[in-house]
């Protein structure tokens, strides 16, 4: 009978140094892999040349200065904040890098101002990006929230006509259609819509595409007629029966019951966020904001209504439009707005409260 043989021990030991070789390959691969993902998600990278050499501290409403102490120029291309996981911004900041328009060339032994989008309240640190894409670490001390303009941060579109020109202070371009300034006897004015053919259109920047991504949106209106439907801010398809393509988002009135309505586009969840308080006439303080799967309408500093809406918001390629619907010439809003503020986050109550009360000052 054939009997089977067994291995010898030394080919059973080189089967398993072989193995044993293969398996800590893989390992260190993906080891290798693994901290080189952590470290470009984490952006923690310091160069030995520049650590504790680069200081800062704050000099201004959204400045610092940046001192370099060290041999080499410190060329800088961007930053990220890294905020206290405790801090209501945190979720914004999170791996959030903002690029220069030019890069901000640090020489041996000089100083350079910073000027950053945002700027949290408490302690934080700055990660300055160089032209090597290394990340250099810096502390910056807090500031007085007195001195801190948090409504500044993840505000992408800050569109206002108070001062006589229509003005739009986040860089965005725009182009108006028949929109006169109205002098509203206060010292302050307002772009006025006809509610026939005058509207506003800011183009599809990117930054005004949400998807899952939580938004807000603010505004200051007045309108002259509450029993027709009219769009404020749209992006969408707004009033139209079944959407032509459900997507995206509008923000308007609905005349046949003087509402407001925050429409997500969805069949089944048309209109699913309606205002319970009605419009008037008088000047009206909205803010609208989008948090996953939860919608929330304000009106003059009050809580009117939350309820669930779509998550995500297929984007349209349609412009962002005050005034008027994104895709057609109809439902022109008649009256006037003079603000419109658009988040990339939702503002928290207390936000919503000091932009109230800065608007309350002006509009009365």
């Amino acid at each position: 009978m054939y009997k089977k043989k067994s291995l010898s021990p030394l080919i059973a030991t080189i089967l398993l140094i072989v193995v044993s070789v293969i398996l800590i390959t893989v390992v260190l691969t993906w080891g290798s892999s693994f901290t080189k993902e952590k470290l470009s998600t984490t952006q923690v990278i310091q160069n030995k040349d520049f650590t504790g050499l680069i200081t800062s501290r704050p000099i201004s409403s959204q400045n610092i200065l940046i001192s370099n102490n060290s041999s080499k120029d410190l060329n800088v291309t961007g930053y990220k904040i890294i905020s206290s996981i405790d801090h209501y911004l945190y979720d914004y900041f999170e791996n959030k890098i903002y690029n220069l328009d030019q890069p901000l060339i640090i020489n041996p032994n000089s100083a350079q101002t910073l000027q950053i989008d945002c700027y949290p309240e408490s302690s934080f640190f700055i990660d300055l990006i160089t032209d090597q894409n290394i990340y250099v670490r810096t502390q910056i001390s807090a500031r007085s929230i007195n001195d801190v303009d948090s409504l500044k941060c993840g505000l992408v579109l800050d569109f206002d006509s108070i001062n006589g020109v229509l003005n739009e202070n986040t860089g965005k371009s725009f182009t108006p259609y028949n929109i006169d300034i109205l002098d509203l006897g206060n010292g302050y004015t307002s772009a006025s819509f006809n509610g026939t053919n005058s509207y506003i259109s800011f183009g599809n920047p990117e930054s005004l595409i949400f998807g899952e991504k939580p938004f807000s949106v603010v505004i200051l209106f007045k309108t002259n007629s509450v029993s027709t439907s009219q769009a404020i801010v749209s992006k969408g398809y707004l009033f139209g029966g079944t959407p032509l393509d459900n997507k995206s988002w509008s923000i308007g009135l609905l005349g046949s019951s003087s509402r407001i309505y925050f429409d997500t586009y969805k069949t089944g969840q048309r209109r699913a966020l309606v205002s319970i308080n009605l419009i008037t006439t008088n000047w009206q303080y909205l803010v609208t904001t989008r948090d996953q799967e939860l919608g929330k309408i304000y009106f003059n500093n009050s809580l009117d209504i939350s309820g669930p809406v779509v998550n995500p918001i297929e984007d349209s390629f349609y412009n962002l439009m005050i005034g008027r619907i994104a895709i057609s010439s109809i439902y022109y809003f008649n009256g006037l707005i003079p603000i419109v503020k658009i988040y990339d986050r939702v503002l928290t109550e207390e936000e919503i409260s000091n932009l109230y009360n800065k608007t309350k000052v002006v509009f009365n």
